[in-house]
């Protein structure tokens, strides 16, 4: 869901009070300003674990003297993106940003500004800032207005090494490795892969985990210790590493690096990373498979499949039609526009991949446009379905009830009134 406002003030009916506003995906782009907790006596809270935030202006979190507003940003996952940062305005009741995922960008150069009430604390999130703002920091660390996992952490500060011309803050596990390389959920673009990260200072040696299933390598099992050594990087998919006939397409590879002290005893556990290689077929379909009151000038778009040169298209109402299909149109670009749709339908689309050798099916998506039922579950195709299952669908517009058809034969449902 993509939303374009001018602004967001907490100056709400009903106050004083604790409003809050949560995350979790889509695209909200913002005009004007963010005024977090810009009330006396008010405390407003943002929780953000994914999507994308475009601030035009500054990202304001707490206001006023001390009796103001208090604001708080919880941010676990997604991107935020702003022209300044200030924690809080003037002396403020108190203003925290709780980094513990995702990106933060302030865009101008000197744009973050904290007073002596504004607290943030980096876990596993990045802060990233126009231009050398490196003293700064230090000052703030310094004086205890920036820590790192809540005093457990260490700093991972730079100037023009990870974003030229940004400062870039991080924060690292004391004792673990850190900063992987591919960067964790990333997908590969081949069947192959060098992994390296960033070692601990104290580190002699390096314990390696790889495999396909997240428990294992977590717990060590199986197959997935390949090796102790003192470099800090290693390959899969060739001759004389793991995967020798190359990494599998579809498939997402975890992997663990744990640190090992001089003593060859004390050993520090790592975080579990993860990479993907992309499957053959076209995914990552938007609109999302089931989606709901569709626009009907929507453009549609995918992922092309591992090594995709040419994407061919099919779409229309009926599902035996479309999966049947052998004639669709053809796309260098991973998007089609397939023109004014009707509404109140349920449309389903297929992308068939090229590779420059073999044609990939695809899967069968559907969406459905406003006026129609949709978002059934379980999914249209759906297999391995409890014998006691309810079934759910989203209604149309305006509806007053429903009438449900069931059974075993497809064209006796289809034509049942």
């Amino acid at each position: 869901m993509d939303i374009k406002l001018a602004g967001i003030k907490n100056e709400l009916a009903g106050r004083p009070g604790e409003p809050e506003l949560t995350m979790t995906g889509g695209n909200l782009e913002l005009s004007d300003f963010v005024w977090l907790g810009d009330y006396d006596n008010i405390e407003a809270y943002w929780y953000h674990s994914g999507g994308n935030v475009t601030v035009a202006n500054e990202f304001e979190l707490g206001w006023g003297p001390s009796t103001g507003g208090a604001g708080t940003l919880d941010m676990t996952g997604g991107t935020i993106s702003a022209a300044e940062l200030v924690i809080p305005t003037g002396s403020g009741a108190y203003g925290i940003f709780y980094l513990r995922g995702g990106t933060f960008e302030v865009r101008d150069s000197g744009g973050l500004e904290m007073n002596a009430n504004g607290l943030i604390d980096v876990g596993g999130g990045t802060l990233i800032i126009e231009g050398d703002a490196t003293a700064q920091i230090e000052g703030f660390i310094d004086a205890g207005q920036i820590t790192f996992y809540d005093g457990s952490g260490l700093v991972v500060l730079d100037y023009d090494d990870r974003n030229p011309g940004k400062t870039t803050l991080s924060s690292r596990w004391t004792g673990i490795a850190y900063n992987p390389t591919p960067a964790d959920g990333a997908y590969l673009e081949g069947l192959y892969v060098t992994m390296s990260w960033s070692p601990d200072e104290d580190a002699a040696s390096h314990d390696v985990y790889l495999g396909d299933d997240f428990d294992s390598v977590n717990n060590g099992t199986g197959d997935t210790f390949r090796v102790n050594q003192g470099a800090t990087f290693y390959v899969a998919g060739f001759v004389g590493w793991p995967y020798p006939d190359g990494l599998v397409p579809g498939t997402t590879y975890y992997w663990r690096i744990d640190e090992v002290e001089a003593d060859d005893v004390t050993k520090h556990k790592g975080d579990i990373w993860s990479f993907t290689v992309p499957p053959r077929t076209a995914y990552n379909p938007d609109p999302a498979d089931g989606a709901g009151f569709v626009d009907p000038n929507a453009i549609l778009s995918w992922a092309a499949g591992l090594d995709g040169k040419l994407h061919t298209v099919y779409i229309g109402t009926d599902f035996d039609d479309v999966n049947n299909a052998t004639e669709g149109n053809e796309e260098g670009a991973t998007t089609y526009n397939p023109g004014t749709l009707e509404l109140g339908k349920v449309y389903y689309w297929r992308v068939d991949e090229y590779d420059g050798t073999d044609t990939y099916k695809g899967d069968i998506w559907s969406f459905t446009t406003p006026g129609a039922v949709g978002s059934p579950a379980p999914a249209n195709g759906a297999a391995d379905v409890k014998m006691t299952t309810t079934l759910n669908w989203t209604p149309a517009d305006n509806t007053a009830s429903h009438e449900v058809y069931f059974g075993t034969d497809k064209d006796a449902v289809r034509n049942a009134d």
